[in-house]
């Protein structure tokens, strides 16, 4: 859903929140999937640098994987709240 197209459809007061709800919370998931995917394909890069630089310090521990990816999440959502933050949509008039 645009940010044109939702304007236009919420031409009563009482809608216009509900729309801006929307499309903010698409600009979050949209910038926290793009930090998280961009976090996990650096992770998996040094994972495979690891694994052919250092062959037999053995594999990665799952508790240190799960932990990894779940401080991906985290500093993704970190990086995405203040994009929620500064860009708004504003209804001019």
């Amino acid at each position: 859903m645009g940010v044109r197209r939702c304007w236009l459809g919420a031409r009563a007061r009482a809608r216009a929140p509900i729309c801006l709800s929307r499309v903010s919370a698409f600009f979050l998931a949209q910038h926290l999937s793009i930090n998280a995917s961009i976090m996990t394909l650096v992770l998996i890069a040094l994972d495979r640098y690891r694994g052919i630089m250092h062959p037999l310090k053995g594999p990665y521990a799952k508790v240190k994987a799960k932990a990894s990816i779940a401080a991906i999440w985290v500093v993704g959502a970190a990086g995405a709240v203040p994009n929620l933050l500064a860009f708004h949509v504003s209804h001019s008039r």
